[in-house]
C-alpha cells in the first residue's frame, strides 16, 4: 500500500484512477523512465475482478494519453508474464490502435531475479512512429467511440 501512495504522490501526472458509482474499480500507474525522457513505463494496470473484461484497463491507458505533459512520449514499455494474456492483448491492441510497433524481450528471469517465487517478466516495448500524445484529437475520437 505504501508503494501505491508514493506512486500517486510522486507520479500523479501518470497515475489514473477509474471509479464507478464513486468507488474505485481500477487504476494505472506509470512514470517517465529516468534515463529516457521519451519513454513511459507502465508499472501497473489493476482492475477489480468484477470489472475485468469490460475494457476498463484499456480506457485507463487511453485516458493517460490526455496528459499534456506527456506529448513527447514515443515509447511505451511494460513488463508482462507469459501467462497474463489479457494484459498482453490490451497493450498489443493499444499499439495497433495508435500506430505502434511492439516487440518483446526477456527482462526478469524467474530463477535469477525472483528465486523461483515469481514468474519471469518480459519487457514489452511499443515504439510509435509519431508520438500519439501529440495528437489528442485522434485519442478523443477513439475514446468517444469506445464509450
Amino acid at each position: 500500500m505504501y508503494c501505491n501512495v508514493l506512486q500517486c504522490d510522486l507520479f500523479s501526472d501518470t497515475c489514473v484512477l477509474a471509479c464507478m458509482d464513486g468507488k474505485p474499480i481500477g487504476w494505472l500507474s506509470a512514470f517517465r523512465e529516468p534515463k529516457d525522457d521519451n519513454a513511459l513505463f507502465v508499472w501497473q494496470v489493476a482492475v477489480l475482478p468484477a470489472s475485468r473484461g469490460k475494457g476498463v484497463g484499456a480506457q485507463l491507458l487511453r485516458h493517460l494519453f490526455f496528459n499534456e505533459t506527456l506529448q513527447t512520449i514515443s515509447r511505451l514499455r511494460t513488463t508482462i508474464t507469459r501467462e497474463n494474456h489479457a494484459s498482453r492483448a490490451m497493450f498489443l491492441q493499444f499499439s495497433d490502435s495508435y500506430g505502434g510497433h511492439a516487440y518483446e524481450t526477456e527482462c526478469y528471469d524467474e530463477r535469477l531475479h525472483f528465486d523461483g517465487s515469481h514468474q519471469s517478466e518480459y519487457l514489452l516495448t511499443i515504439v510509435f512512429e509519431e508520438p500519439p500524445f501529440a495528437n489528442l484529437s485522434m485519442i478523443e475520437n477513439s475514446l468517444e467511440k469506445s464509450l
